[in-house]
Protein backbone atom coordinates (compact mmCIF):
# COMPACT_ATOMS: atom_id res chain seq x y z
CA UNK A 1 0.00 0.00 0.00
CA UNK A 2 1.01 3.72 -0.12
CA UNK A 3 1.86 5.35 2.82
CA UNK A 4 3.37 8.38 3.84
CA UNK A 5 6.04 8.91 7.33
CA UNK A 6 5.27 11.82 9.16
CA UNK A 7 6.39 13.36 12.34
CA UNK A 8 3.40 13.06 15.39
CA UNK A 9 1.75 16.11 16.43
CA UNK A 10 0.23 16.97 19.53
CA UNK A 11 -3.55 17.43 17.51
CA UNK A 12 -2.85 13.51 16.50
CA UNK A 13 -3.15 11.93 20.26
CA UNK A 14 -6.70 10.92 20.15
CA UNK A 15 -6.84 9.48 17.00
CA UNK A 16 -3.14 7.43 17.85
CA UNK A 17 -4.89 6.74 20.94
CA UNK A 18 -8.02 4.70 19.65
CA UNK A 19 -5.36 2.96 16.74
CA UNK A 20 -2.88 2.10 19.28
CA UNK A 21 -6.01 0.80 21.88
CA UNK A 22 -7.23 -1.12 19.01
CA UNK A 23 -3.79 -2.61 17.94
CA UNK A 24 -3.40 -3.79 21.59
CA UNK A 25 -6.32 -5.35 23.02
CA UNK A 26 -4.85 -8.64 22.26
CA UNK A 27 -1.82 -8.13 24.14
CA UNK A 28 -1.20 -10.52 26.84
CA UNK A 29 -0.15 -8.37 29.09
CA UNK A 30 -3.11 -5.92 29.01
CA UNK A 31 -5.49 -8.94 28.76
CA UNK A 32 -3.71 -10.13 32.06
CA UNK A 33 -4.17 -6.78 33.39
CA UNK A 34 -7.66 -6.07 32.60
CA UNK A 35 -9.47 -9.14 31.39
CA UNK A 36 -12.61 -7.39 30.38
CA UNK A 37 -12.72 -6.42 26.67
CA UNK A 38 -14.59 -3.15 27.97
CA UNK A 39 -12.66 -1.82 30.44
CA UNK A 40 -9.68 -2.66 28.68
CA UNK A 41 -10.41 -0.67 25.73
CA UNK A 42 -11.77 2.40 27.77
CA UNK A 43 -8.39 2.87 30.06
CA UNK A 44 -6.02 1.84 27.01
CA UNK A 45 -7.17 4.70 24.82
CA UNK A 46 -6.49 6.83 28.25
CA UNK A 47 -3.35 6.14 29.19
CA UNK A 48 -1.95 5.51 25.38
CA UNK A 49 -3.31 8.90 24.26
CA UNK A 50 -1.40 10.17 27.23
CA UNK A 51 1.74 8.66 25.99
CA UNK A 52 1.03 9.61 22.72
CA UNK A 53 0.97 13.05 23.86
CA UNK A 54 4.16 12.79 25.45
CA UNK A 55 5.98 11.45 23.06
CA UNK A 56 4.83 14.07 20.59
CA UNK A 57 6.72 16.67 22.42
CA UNK A 58 9.79 14.56 22.90
CA UNK A 59 10.12 14.38 19.18
CA UNK A 60 10.77 10.89 17.53
CA UNK A 61 7.74 9.36 16.95
CA UNK A 62 5.90 9.05 13.51
CA UNK A 63 2.79 8.50 12.25
CA UNK A 64 1.93 6.85 9.34
CA UNK A 65 -1.00 7.89 6.90
CA UNK A 66 -2.40 6.86 3.41
CA UNK A 67 -5.41 8.64 1.44
CA UNK A 68 -8.09 7.76 4.47
CA UNK A 69 -5.88 9.02 7.16
CA UNK A 70 -3.49 7.36 9.78
CA UNK A 71 -2.58 3.56 9.30
CA UNK A 72 0.05 2.84 12.37
CA UNK A 73 2.04 5.19 14.56
CA UNK A 74 5.52 4.08 16.56
CA UNK A 75 5.64 6.07 19.34
CA UNK A 76 9.78 6.60 19.90
CA UNK A 77 11.53 8.07 22.73
CA UNK A 78 14.86 9.93 22.13
CA UNK A 79 17.58 8.69 24.21
CA UNK A 80 17.74 10.88 27.77
CA UNK A 81 13.88 10.78 27.21
CA UNK A 82 12.92 7.51 29.31
CA UNK A 83 12.25 7.07 32.27
CA UNK A 84 9.91 10.36 32.27
CA UNK A 85 10.53 13.49 34.79
CA UNK A 86 8.31 14.54 37.45
CA UNK A 87 7.10 17.05 35.08
CA UNK A 88 5.67 14.24 32.44
CA UNK A 89 4.48 12.28 34.86
CA UNK A 90 2.06 14.96 36.04
CA UNK A 91 0.96 15.92 32.80
CA UNK A 92 -0.27 12.29 32.50
CA UNK A 93 -1.71 12.17 35.81
CA UNK A 94 -5.50 12.39 34.50
CA UNK A 95 -5.47 9.59 32.47
CA UNK A 96 -4.15 7.53 35.23
CA UNK A 97 -7.02 8.82 37.11
CA UNK A 98 -9.15 7.16 34.56
CA UNK A 99 -7.24 4.31 34.50
CA UNK A 100 -8.20 3.88 37.96
CA UNK A 101 -11.31 4.71 38.64
CA UNK A 102 -12.42 2.29 35.65
CA UNK A 103 -10.24 -0.36 37.57
CA UNK A 104 -9.35 -0.25 40.76
CA UNK A 105 -8.63 -3.53 41.70
CA UNK A 106 -6.48 -3.57 38.38
CA UNK A 107 -4.56 -0.24 39.06
CA UNK A 108 -1.75 -1.46 41.30
CA UNK A 109 -1.39 -4.40 39.38
CA UNK A 110 -0.68 -1.65 36.53
CA UNK A 111 1.75 0.78 37.97
CA UNK A 112 3.83 -2.20 39.36
CA UNK A 113 4.23 -3.56 35.56
CA UNK A 114 4.55 0.37 34.18
CA UNK A 115 7.18 1.12 37.18
CA UNK A 116 9.12 -2.31 36.30
CA UNK A 117 9.30 -1.39 32.72
CA UNK A 118 10.68 1.87 32.85
CA UNK A 119 13.52 0.98 35.51
CA UNK A 120 14.01 -1.87 32.98
CA UNK A 121 14.30 0.92 29.77
CA UNK A 122 16.67 3.23 31.86
CA UNK A 123 19.96 3.62 30.40
CA UNK A 124 22.17 0.55 30.26
CA UNK A 125 25.71 2.41 29.29
CA UNK A 126 26.65 5.11 31.19
CA UNK A 127 26.35 8.24 28.82
CA UNK A 128 25.30 6.16 25.83
CA UNK A 129 20.93 5.94 26.20
CA UNK A 130 19.00 3.86 23.75
CA UNK A 131 15.97 5.06 21.78
CA UNK A 132 12.92 3.31 23.44
CA UNK A 133 10.16 1.74 21.12
CA UNK A 134 7.18 2.65 24.04
CA UNK A 135 4.87 1.34 21.74
CA UNK A 136 3.73 0.73 17.87
CA UNK A 137 0.70 -0.37 16.55
CA UNK A 138 -0.86 -0.50 12.81
CA UNK A 139 -4.67 -0.11 11.69
CA UNK A 140 -6.11 -3.70 10.90
CA UNK A 141 -7.10 -2.86 7.66
CA UNK A 142 -3.36 -1.51 6.50
CA UNK A 143 -1.32 -5.18 8.50
CA UNK A 144 0.76 -7.08 6.65
CA UNK A 145 1.64 -4.26 4.18
CA UNK A 146 4.97 -2.71 5.39
CA UNK A 147 3.55 -0.16 7.29
CA UNK A 148 5.39 -1.67 10.40
CA UNK A 149 8.54 -1.23 8.37
CA UNK A 150 8.44 2.32 7.63
CA UNK A 151 7.58 3.22 10.80
CA UNK A 152 10.80 1.49 12.34
CA UNK A 153 13.21 3.05 9.61
CA UNK A 154 13.74 6.79 10.52
CA UNK A 155 14.61 5.76 13.72
CA UNK A 156 16.78 3.10 13.15
CA UNK A 157 18.31 4.95 10.50
CA UNK A 158 19.30 7.52 13.04
CA UNK A 159 20.06 5.17 15.88
CA UNK A 160 22.57 3.88 13.20
CA UNK A 161 23.88 7.11 12.60
CA UNK A 162 24.60 7.96 15.97
CA UNK A 163 26.08 4.60 17.22
CA UNK A 164 23.04 4.53 19.91
CA UNK A 165 20.86 1.22 20.39
CA UNK A 166 17.57 0.52 20.39
CA UNK A 167 15.54 -0.84 22.52
CA UNK A 168 11.70 -2.39 22.90
CA UNK A 169 9.29 -4.35 25.29
CA UNK A 170 6.41 -6.98 24.25
CA UNK A 171 4.71 -9.16 26.04
CA UNK A 172 3.36 -11.20 22.95
CA UNK A 173 6.13 -13.83 22.16
CA UNK A 174 4.57 -13.73 18.40
CA UNK A 175 6.30 -10.34 17.98
CA UNK A 176 9.40 -12.02 18.62
CA UNK A 177 10.05 -12.87 14.82
CA UNK A 178 9.12 -9.36 13.31
CA UNK A 179 11.46 -7.23 14.86
CA UNK A 180 14.04 -9.85 15.05
CA UNK A 181 14.27 -9.28 11.30
CA UNK A 182 14.92 -5.41 12.17
CA UNK A 183 18.23 -6.81 14.20
CA UNK A 184 16.33 -6.81 17.66
CA UNK A 185 17.63 -9.48 19.84
CA UNK A 186 15.69 -10.75 22.72
CA UNK A 187 18.56 -10.12 25.93
CA UNK A 188 18.32 -12.04 29.23
CA UNK A 189 15.62 -11.78 31.68
CA UNK A 190 11.74 -11.75 31.12
CA UNK A 191 9.53 -10.52 34.03
CA UNK A 192 5.80 -12.33 34.56
CA UNK A 193 2.91 -9.88 34.75
CA UNK A 194 1.04 -11.97 37.30
CA UNK A 195 2.71 -14.92 38.87
CA UNK A 196 0.32 -17.62 36.57
CA UNK A 197 0.17 -14.87 34.03
CA UNK A 198 2.24 -13.60 30.41
CA UNK A 199 5.79 -12.59 30.26
CA UNK A 200 7.76 -9.46 29.30
CA UNK A 201 10.70 -9.74 26.73
CA UNK A 202 13.18 -6.51 26.79
CA UNK A 203 14.83 -6.47 22.91
CA UNK A 204 17.63 -4.84 22.08
CA UNK A 205 19.22 -3.57 18.72
CA UNK A 206 22.60 -2.80 18.43
CA UNK A 207 23.70 0.29 15.82
CA UNK A 208 24.01 -1.51 12.80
Amino acid sequence: MTARIEPLRGQDAETVGWLLATSYAGEPAYQAIWPDAGVRARVLRALLTAIAKDAARRGGAVLAKDGDGAVGVALWLPPDSFPLSLARHARGLPALIRAAAAAPAAFPRYTAVAGRLARDASPRRPGQPDWYLRAMGVHPRARRKGVGALLLAPVLASADEEGAGCLLHTSDPANVPYYERFGFRVRSGEFRVRRDGPSYLGMVRQPQ
